[in-house]
């Protein structure tokens, strides 16, 4: 659900529309979600292309399953967000490796918590800085929290 929702949340921010790659800028105007998962030995990554929750849902756990059963896929996309869930612990902070070539988003959030009735989770949001900043993953985290919040 929190893979779907950061989706929805993308695709309203232009700036994380834009990739570089290899001498060239590219525009995605419609970005996926891009799941790491792990299931049994296999380590694989998958977008999710649907646009409506129940489909997506539906993608996800079709697409997870088949992690578990053939060869790990690792397609290579412009046009993702790439996430993933830490869900052992929480995290105060994570920096994953850096390589300024990578102009795709990643998002990488840890074990949720309740709190009278309320869920928390920390997030880790890496961006080019080239394409965004701080006025970008400001509007993103306003969207998300938006949708967040239609859920209750």
């Amino acid at each position: 659900t929190l893979g779907y929702i950061i989706g929805r949340a993308i695709n309203e921010v232009e700036a994380f529309k834009y990739r570089y790659k290899d001498g060239k800028f590219y525009y995605c105007p419609r970005i996926s979600p891009n799941f790491t998962e792990r299931v049994d030995s296999n380590l694989g990554f998958f977008a999710c292309d649907s646009t409506e929750y129940e489909s997506f849902i539906d993608e996800f756990v079709s697409k997870k399953e088949k992690l578990g059963k053939y060869e790990a896929t690792t397609e290579e996309r412009l046009d993702v967000v790439w996430l993933s869930c830490f869900p052992w612990a929480s995290f105060s902070s994570l920096v994953s490796p850096h390589d300024r070539s990578i102009t795709i988003p990643q998002f990488i959030w840890d074990k949720y918590e309740e709190v009278n009735g309320e869920y928390y989770c920390n997030m880790m949001i890496m961006v080019h800085h080239g394409f965004c900043d701080g006025y970008h993953v400001g509007s993103f985290i306003e969207i998300l929290n938006k949708y967040i919040s239609e859920l209750k």
